[in-house]
């Protein structure tokens, strides 16, 4: 089960929608789409939680290298705070920049997982003796690799040039951008824009509290199942602008390929690729 270690990040959100709301209502319907930029709102809240964490320095910061002696199926990660990139390559390795090996825990095998651990370390800061320091997973992923899960809280996940039957995010606060093919991908986004570039066989489920979602596509608008909504924002997809507060879209409901969206808060874009 996921752990939800931040839970002051869901109540920054639901502060920023009622921000948001008395936003539009002081100033008019001519500026509703500057003030509806969820990409600025989410900005600015990742910048203000990096500036204010703060890291207990006592532990050895260390660059590890992680390898596998099997041929990974499918592949679990979980991590606290992490920048997370996965990458194409002939084998199988993970790299980390800022985590130290006792935060690691690493199950081998056919189906593997690998968890950080950095709850100790955690702190706000409310000084202006800061202390950063960059936190990175760098995950190398061969073609024998299926299906991949990542559940991170904070921090940005980028996905390069894959080639999978299934992947799956889940995250509360930073912005995920995923190139590649799939036959099935789920994305569940607390606060953080996602771009999604590439193509899906079966279904591509996006659900975000609030960011703004862009998605390139490989196919004509007629290949695709479409069913949309944005609560507080506009859809443009390809030909078609829904300009709406409570914006929704549903088409060609017999097609094979599936795509559905919804965000609470943020601005939804599809286009051909």
């Amino acid at each position: 089960m996921r752990k939800i270690k931040f839970k002051h990040i869901l109540s920054l959100g639901l502060l920023l929608i009622v921000i948001g709301f008395s936003c539009i209502i002081f100033s008019g319907g001519a500026q509703f789409h500057q003030i509806l930029s969820a990409s600025s709102i989410t900005n600015n809240s990742f910048d203000l939680f990096e500036d204010n964490f703060i890291f207990n320095t006592n532990s050895k910061i260390e660059n590890i290298n992680i390898t596998s002696q099997n041929e990974i199926k499918t592949l679990y990660i979980e991590a606290d705070y992490s920048e997370i990139n996965i990458h194409t390559s002939n084998q199988f390795s993970i790299t980390t920049t800022g985590i130290t090996e006792d935060q690691i825990d690493f199950i081998d095998g056919t189906d593997a997982e690998l968890s950080i651990d950095q709850s100790a370390e955690f702190g706000i800061n409310l000084s202006s003796n800061k202390i950063h320091r960059d936190i990175v997973l760098d995950v190398y992923v061969p073609s024998h690799i299926e299906v991949i899960t990542i559940d991170v809280n904070l921090g940005d996940v980028e996905v390069k040039d894959l080639n999978l039957s299934q992947l799956t995010i889940n995250s509360d606060l930073g912005d995920i951008e995923i190139n590649g093919i799939f036959d099935s991908t789920i994305i569940e986004a607390n606060l953080g824009d996602i771009e999604f570039s590439g193509d899906i066989n079966d279904t591509l489920n996006i659900i975000s509290d609030l960011g703004d979602i862009e998605i390139e596509l490989l196919h004509i608008e007629n290949d695709y199942n479409f069913d949309l909504s944005a609560k507080l924002g506009y859809i443009a997809i390809y030909d078609h602008n829904i300009n709406d507060l409570n914006s929704s879209y549903v088409r060609n409901s017999d097609a094979s390929r599936n795509i559905f969206v919804t965000t609470n808060l943020g601005s939804i874009s599809i286009e051909k690729k």
